[in-house]
């Protein structure tokens, strides 16, 4: 700032971002003293700074962050780094847009911003021709109660929003608060806007989020943990993702094509979800996931059948692979069964509850697993 003044200040650091895969927007008109700093795909998560690059806004020259919702977070296998310091409290993750709201005197109401865009006037709703912002007064967001130096981050759920399970009404979800002074967040309940929360669980372990994940239909996002203390340096509550496995995996197939697992870890939870699948998918999600039952049941039934022909292990092999293909998990679990002679003293139940067992702990093998212990019994 002493060399070249405010606007070098802000190219310097907006260069500095930019080269770490940040992407960097400046304000116009009443927000032109104003940046917006947004994470992509491809910038440096391992360091704290751009993690919190978030939609996060930033005033030029001074630097004084304006608005900062969370800094990235991920599900437990991706935390880069961090380490549980305290207990959980276990929520539903909300389906729906996040938003950052904050009191902004010059502009003579609050300033709300997306991760995507400084103001949330700058952007619409998935298709329709309504803003974030205009959907935010729908939810009635402009009549709440938003103190001075206090960051409100909500989630907005809209009939226009491309979300899993639509809804019929606007409404907002408050995820959280931080106080802009200290930037350390405050405790919910004590910044409470009087609205909504996301659901808490009846559980507060990891590993049973985790379990419950590989068992939520496609259309249920999973769980988000949030440890009850914050961290005594940075006043942040340490948060993780523990997504759906059928969520995850419908989300590939829109994205990269049908594979067997996908189609299995969606198929499964069809008659439990309470949305339909997405038109663009749906047919052949359908079709894949009957071909993929048919396949299970039938290299169960083979595989009984070859224990009392006594099939050596190449002919089952060849036989099973032409059935259920190779890249399939339960092919490689029969196969070694059977040629570790394990399958020769085996009843029905006993290949039933083996298979189950042996397919237990792979996430992506979830949906074949329960397929094998409801199809065979």
């Amino acid at each position: 700032r002493e060399v070249g003044g405010a606007e070098a200040n802000f190219r310097a650091i907006a260069s500095a971002f930019r080269s770490n895969g940040v992407l960097v927007s400046e304000g116009h008109g009443p927000l032109s003293h104003l940046y917006h700093l947004n994470y992509q795909k491809e910038s440096n998560l391992n360091r704290a700074c751009f993690r919190q690059a978030r939609g996060a806004v930033v005033e030029k020259g001074t630097n004084r962050i304006v608005s900062f919702g969370f800094e990235k977070f991920s599900d437990p296998f991706r935390n880069f780094g961090a380490k549980q310091r305290s207990g959980l409290v276990i929520e539903d993750k909300v389906d729906g847009a996040f938003l950052t709201v904050v009191r902004q005197p010059e502009l003579g109401q609050v300033l709300v911003t997306t991760t995507g865009v400084l103001h949330a006037r700058e952007a619409p709703v998935g298709r329709s021709s309504i803003s974030f912002f205009d959907a935010f007064v729908e939810a009635g967001g402009e009549a709440l109660d938003y103190k001075p130096n206090v960051c409100y981050m909500l989630e907005l759920q809209h009939p226009a929003l491309d979300a899993r399970v639509p809804v019929t009404a606007p409404s907002l979800i408050q995820l959280g608060a931080r106080d802009m002074k200290s930037l350390r967040e405050i405790p919910r309940d004590r910044a409470s806007l009087g609205i909504p929360t996301p659901l808490p669980c009846q559980f507060d372990v990891l590993v049973e989020a985790r379990r419950r994940a590989a068992l939520l239909p496609w259309d249920q996002e999973g769980f988000v943990t949030r440890e009850t203390t914050p961290d005594r340096a940075t006043g942040e509550f340490l948060r993780q993702k523990v997504k759906s496995h059928a969520y995850l995996a419908l989300n590939r197939i829109q994205s990269e094509g049908l594979t067997e697992v996908l189609v299995a870890d969606v198929a499964w939870t069809l008659h439990r979800a309470r949305a339909e699948l997405p038109s663009s998918v749906r047919g052949t999600v359908e079709a894949a996931a009957d071909d993929v039952q048919r396949a299970i049941q039938a290299m169960l039934s083979f595989t009984l059948s070859s224990r009392k022909r006594g099939l050596s292990l190449a002919a089952f092999q060849d036989q099973l692979k032409a059935i259920g293909g190779s890249s399939c998990r339960p092919h490689k679990v029969l196969t070694d069964m059977y040629g570790s002679g394990v399958i020769h003293d085996m009843t029905p139940d006993d290949l039933r509850d083996h298979l189950g067992s042996a397919l237990k702990g792979d996430g992506k093998a979830t949906a074949i697993r329960l397929w094998a212990d409801r199809r065979v019994s």
